[in-house]
C-alpha cells in the first residue's frame, strides 16, 4: 500500500505537470524543447524523489518500471537528457516485457536526438516504427513521425519532412495534431515555391478545426 501510494502521488503530480508543460508548447514540430518554469521543475523534482524511494525500498515491486519511466520523463523535461536516457535504457533492459518498453524506446530516441546522436536516433525510430506497425499501435507510430519531422525541419530537409507529414496524416486520428501538420505542410510547400499544394494544405485544415 505504501509503494502504491508513493506511485499514485508521483503519477498525479507528473500527469498534472506534464499537461501544463504541453499546453505551453507553441510549436509541436519545433526541434528545440522549450524551457520550463521553475515551478514545473520543482514539481518534477518531487516526482523524481518519490519514484526514487520506490526503487530504493522496493526494487522488486510492481511499480518499478512505471517509476523509472516517470523519472526519465521528468529528467527529459528538465533537459537533463543524459540522465533521462539512462533511466529509459534501464527500463528497457530490466523490464523488456513491460507495456512501457516500446514507449521507453521512443523516449530513448528522443533523448538521442536532443544529444545530437542523429544517426543512432533515426535508426532507432525506424525500428520503433516497425514494431508499432506490427502491434497496430497508432499512437507510438504517430510519435515516430513527429520526431522525424522535427529532425528533418531542423536539418532543413523539407522534402523529407513533407513526406513524413503526409504519412502522419494517414495514421493520426488526432484532429488538433492533423490541423497542425497541415499548417506545417503549407509552410513547407511555400518554402519550396509549391503554392498549389500549399493552398490545398491550408484549406484542408478546415476539415479538422474551425478555430
Amino acid at each position: 500500500t505504501t509503494y502504491f501510494n508513493l506511485y499514485y502521488n508521483a503519477s498525479e503530480i507528473f500527469n498534472r505537470t506534464e499537461k501544463l508543460i504541453i499546453q505551453e508548447r507553441k510549436d509541436i514540430f519545433s526541434f528545440t524543447e522549450p524551457n520550463i518554469s521553475s515551478s514545473f521543475i520543482g514539481e518534477l523534482e518531487k516526482v523524481i524523489e518519490k519514484c526514487s524511494r520506490i526503487m530504493q525500498f522496493s526494487g522488486e515491486s510492481a511499480f518499478v518500471d512505471e517509476a523509472l519511466f516517470l523519472i526519465g520523463k521528468s529528467f527529459y523535461y528538465q533537459k537533463n537528457y543524459v540522465r533521462a536516457n539512462r533511466k529509459f535504457k534501464e527500463l528497457v533492459v530490466k523490464f523488456p516485457e513491460s507495456e512501457l518498453s516500446i514507449e521507453a524506446e521512443l523516449w530513448i530516441a528522443k533523448t538521442e536526438l536532443q544529444m545530437r546522436n542523429f544517426d543512432f536516433a533515426l535508426n532507432m525510430l525506424d525500428q520503433i516504427r516497425t514494431k508499432a506497425k506490427e502491434n497496430e499501435d497508432d499512437e507510438i507510430l504517430t510519435q515516430t513521425y513527429i520526431e522525424r519531422v522535427k529532425y528533418f525541419m531542423q536539418m532543413e530537409s523539407y522534402t523529407d519532412a513533407i513526406n513524413d507529414l503526409n504519412e502522419l496524416l494517414i495514421v493520426s486520428n488526432d484532429n488538433e495534431l492533423n490541423a497542425a501538420a497541415l499548417i506545417q505542410l503549407g509552410e513547407l510547400y511555400s518554402k519550396l515555391d509549391d503554392y498549389e499544394n500549399a493552398k490545398k494544405s491550408y484549406l484542408a485544415v478546415l476539415n479538422y478545426t474551425k478555430s
